[in-house]
């Protein structure tokens, strides 16, 4: 089972992260945002982090850039179209999703980058 740290404020991917995973075996602690997910990295030894681009304080390339001054967790990016991809600083990141997410193919992706 992985402990997933996970940051959204939209509430389809409230239901996809925090209900969801658990379904498939996960622990999710969810904040919604950005700052909130930098405080909690504090609390817990967290396996990945699953971001919102789409935050309304810090965007997730900067919660990711500050994520990698603290740590090596594997970072997922949620975006909501192909640009953002192209235009994203890819070494702070591990893999991004395209929205609409498939709660099942996320949980595929996020097993695959922890084994």
């Amino acid at each position: 089972m992985s402990l997933i740290l996970a940051a959204t404020d939209r509430a389809e991917l409230v239901q996809t992260l925090g209900t969801e995973l658990v379904y498939f075996g996960h622990q999710v602690q969810l904040a919604r945002t950005g700052r909130r997910l930098l405080d909690d990295l504090d609390t817990d030894s967290f396996d990945i982090a699953v971001i919102d681009l789409l935050l309304p304080d810090i965007d997730g390339y900067e919660i990711a850039r500050q994520i990698r001054l603290r740590s090596s967790m594997p970072i997922m990016m949620l975006v909501d179209t192909r640009e953002d991809i192209d235009e994203a600083p890819h070494r702070t990141v591990s893999d991004f999703v395209l929205n609409p997410i498939d709660s099942h193919a996320l949980d595929l992706r996020v097993t695959a980058i922890l084994r």
